[in-house]
């Protein structure tokens, strides 16, 4: 962090002579205001794949999912928006970088990445037991491993079904 110290040298005439008091005091840097990511339409559904992995109607339909949770209680100082966060993390996902890159690629800093990233995992988490189900019957379970081994031909392996919305591709 580079913040500006000032160092001011204090002087009492009720302190003795050999008394300095020295204090330092922090000043912050002003506040910086980044252009952040632009919405659904800046990209078509080709480059918006390429970016984050999924198309522009898995994030709306996320976006419908848990974006009450994220919205802020207020919109004061430039707060950041539940599509915003949601972009954030998915970029976070699909390029592997770290937090302060993606931070940077979304104008938002280190930080603040870094609590959205969690939130924004925390909330798919809390409701993957709606998107994901494991296969409960041994007649399933046979099932997945069977069609598993017919895709990608490895045996005994099991894969959750995707419940809600997303259909695995062959």
């Amino acid at each position: 962090m580079n913040l500006n110290i000032t160092r001011y040298f204090d002087i009492s005439e009720s302190s003795s002579d050999d008394e300095i008091v020295a204090e330092y005091v922090l000043m912050r840097r002003p506040k910086v205001f980044r252009p952040r990511n632009p919405p659904l339409g800046h990209w078509d559904e080709v480059d918006f794949c390429q970016r984050y992995r999924l198309s522009k109607e898995s994030v709306i339909w996320i976006i419908r999912n848990i974006g009450d949770e994220l919205k802020r209680p207020t919109e004061r100082n430039y707060a950041v928006t539940p599509m915003e966060q949601l972009l954030l993390t998915l970029r976070f996902y699909a390029t592997g970088n770290m937090q302060q890159c993606s931070g940077d690629l979304s104008g938002v800093s280190k930080s603040t990445a870094c609590k959205i990233i969690h939130a924004v995992s925390r909330h798919i988490c809390l409701k993957l037991k709606y998107f994901i189900a494991m296969p409960q019957t041994a007649a399933e379970l046979r099932d997945v491993v069977e069609s598993f081994f017919n895709i990608a031909k490895f045996p005994s392996v099991v894969v959750p079904s995707v419940v809600r919305r997303f259909k695995t591709k062959n």
